[in-house]
């Protein structure tokens, strides 16, 4: 069997960058949890930050299944705006972190954003 190499567009290749890019970020918000959360007693972390984790989470979500189903710039707009969501939840890991939270709760947020990251967006469609 012959596989044939499949030309990806300008815009697979950037969104590509851009999760890579994310993937990144993450890898530096842990970095900066592990520098600044304290390792002292579990407490439950304030009540907006798991409010915004899942929120952002389920909004990644959400316009990833819309960017799959979507053609167009609105699949690009999608897809990019998913990766962005998921990148966010990174930085409420950070922000946890800086206000005196558990560093295993935010390097969690920060493991979650990384896992909805880890799949690559669908190849865009034609117009």
């Amino acid at each position: 069997m012959s596989h044939v190499p499949v030309q990806s567009s300008p815009l697979d290749t950037a969104l590509h960058r851009v999760r890579r890019a994310v993937l990144i970020t993450f890898a530096v918000c842990a970095g900066v949890i592990a520098a600044a959360a304290s390792s002292g007693p579990v407490g439950a972390p304030p009540r907006g930050f798991p409010i915004a984790a899942v929120g952002l989470a389920l909004a990644s979500v959400l316009t990833r299944q819309a960017s799959a189903a979507a053609r167009g710039r609105s699949q690009v707009r999608l897809a990019l705006a998913s990766l962005l969501l998921a990148g966010c939840i990174g930085l409420v890991g950070v922000a946890l972190a800086l206000q005196g939270g558990s560093r295993g709760i935010a390097l969690a947020y920060v493991l979650g954003g990384a896992i909805l990251c880890l799949r690559p967006p669908a190849p865009l469609s034609p117009r």
